[in-house]
């Protein structure tokens, strides 16, 4: 089982591992967003699935869902071929914490209905004050505005993972 207990912190990562922590303690007020990023293999999913443990263990009403980029843009694309697509959304919008591992596949994807609907959810999340942690197996260009998607995300908590 992937806690916070048995994540190893460094000097680099605290900062994301204090980040994720504050972020499901649904007490206190935090940026809807925490965008996690770092090369791959340096503990990015196991912070989102000790936060999944954590939310659940402070509060059992908490609607907590991790899923990965790539598993989204499948089912949202079994939604469409099945015809339902609102029931799909409504699933998500009934969620306190979202996680999402890998999302520089929904980012990058050339699937633009699952991308337009991740960025419907991630700003509907944000004006309901419902919380999202991401994670991003890439670096990113801050100072690069072009990516819609890319600057919805990381509009909040940004924290490098290494």
């Amino acid at each position: 089982m992937q806690t916070f207990e048995t994540f190893n912190v460094t000097e680099q990562n605290k900062f994301g591992m204090a980040s994720a922590l504050a972020m499901t303690d649904f007490t206190k007020c935090f940026e809807p967003v925490l965008f996690l990023f770092g090369q791959s293999g340096v503990g990015k999913t196991h912070l989102l699935k000790a936060m999944e443990e954590e939310a659940v263990k402070q509060n059992a009403a908490i609607r907590v869902r991790y899923v990965t980029g790539a598993q989204f843009i499948k089912e949202y694309n079994d939604s469409v071929t099945y015809g339902e697509v609102a029931d799909y959304m409504e699933e998500y919008c009934k969620l306190h914490l979202l996680l999402v591992d890998d999302v520089q596949d929904i980012v990058y994807s050339d699937d633009e209905g699952a991308k337009k609907m991740f960025m419907r959810l991630v700003t509907g999340m944000k004006a309901k004050a419902r919380r999202m942690a991401v994670t991003f197996d890439d670096t990113f260009d801050s100072e690069d505005r072009s990516n819609e998607l890319q600057n919805e995300l990381t509009d909040g908590v940004v924290a490098f993972i290494e």
